[in-house]
C-alpha cells in the first residue's frame, strides 16, 4: 500500500501561512496606523509566487523525509503508531466489554464483531513494536 503524496497537503500549509503571515500583517498595520512613526515600520514583503511556495513546500518535504528516515523519526512515529494502536484496541475492548454486560448469551455478534476489531488492533501494535524495535537498533 502506498502513501499519498504529501506534497499538496503541504503547499496547501505554506499557503494557509501566507495567508496568516498578511492577515496578521494587515491586523498590525491597522492597529498602528496614524500612530507608528514615519519610516519605522517595514513594509510588507511582497506574497510569495506559486513557486516559491512550491520550493518551500519541497524543502518542508525533504525536511520531514530525512527526520522520518533519522532513527530518532523512526522510533518516535513507531511508538505513535503503537499509542493509536493501544487506543483504538482499547475502544474495541471496550466495545466488547458492553456488548457482553447488555445481553451477551441473546446476541454474541456485536461482542464477537468488536473481539475481532481489537485483534486487528493488537497485530498493528506488534507491527509498531517490532518497527520502533529496528528503529531503536540503528543508534
Amino acid at each position: 500500500m502506498t502513501s499519498p503524496d504529501p506534497l499538496p497537503a503541504l503547499i496547501a500549509a505554506e499557503r494557509a501561512l501566507d495567508r496568516h503571515w498578511w492577515e496578521t500583517h494587515r491586523t498590525d498595520a491597522a492597529r498602528h496606523g496614524g500612530v507608528a512613526w514615519s519610516g519605522l515600520s517595514a513594509a510588507p514583503s511582497p506574497p510569495r509566487t506559486d513557486a516559491q511556495i512550491r520550493k518551500a513546500a519541497e524543502a518542508r518535504q525533504r525536511f520531514q523525509d530525512a527526520w522520518r528516515n533519522s532513527s530518532q523519526g523512526a522510533t518516535l512515529s513507531a511508538v505513535a503508531r503503537i499509542q493509536a494502536a493501544c487506543a483504538a484496541a482499547h475502544a474495541a475492548a471496550e466495545r466488547a466489554r458492553s456488548a457482553a454486560a447488555r445481553g451477551l448469551p441473546s446476541n454474541p455478534a456485536p461482542c464477537q464483531a468488536a473481539l475481532v476489531e481489537a485483534r486487528s488492533h493488537a497485530a498493528d501494535l506488534l507491527r509498531g513494536l517490532r518497527a520502533a524495535r529496528r528503529a531503536l537498533s540503528g543508534l
